[in-house]
């Protein structure tokens, strides 16, 4: 997100269901938490940094997980709705809405596991945060240097 209207507040939604329905065995996780949760326990609050949480289904070798890159102290929200489907907000509580900075980045993507290691891996690699962001920097740095070398020559 690069940009917003000044007098606005906005949250970074998803709705939807791990395994394509929601039952008892569905789990979620959060940041710093040791183990995942039943899909059917709330949570309520700031998620602690690194913000993320993910959705997973015994049945699939895949979860989904969300990452805000921004650190907050904004609240965010999990409910199972109608225990029907999952719904989570960053930067929401209730139906108000909370973030209110830009730029800010956000991950959303298929994890190849479902274990912690896997969810910390796949949110230090996201692009723009841990390893990723330094190698993004350097990518960045080079490519300056090239063009001052480029601007040198005229």
């Amino acid at each position: 997100m690069t940009t917003m209207p000044e007098e606005n507040r906005y949250w970074v939604l998803y709705e939807g269901t791990p395994g394509g329905e929601l039952d008892a065995h569905d789990w979620r996780w959060v940041s710093g938490e040791s183990e995942p949760q039943s899909i059917h326990t709330r949570f309520e609050g700031d998620l602690p940094a690194p913000e993320w949480i993910a959705f997973g289904d015994p049945t699939s070798p895949w979860c989904l997980a969300l990452y805000a890159h921004q650190d907050d102290d904004h609240p965010d929200h999990y409910y199972p709705m109608n225990e029907e489907m999952t719904v989570f907000g960053f930067g929401r509580a209730g139906l108000k809405k909370f973030l209110d900075s830009v730029p800010s980045s956000f991950t959303i993507g298929l994890v190849p596991g479902t274990t912690l290691r896997d969810i910390e891996a796949f949110v230090e690699n996201a692009p723009g945060s841990g390893e990723a962001a330094k190698d993004e920097s350097l990518e960045s740095l080079e490519s300056l240097e090239s063009l001052e070398s480029l601007e040198s020559l005229e």
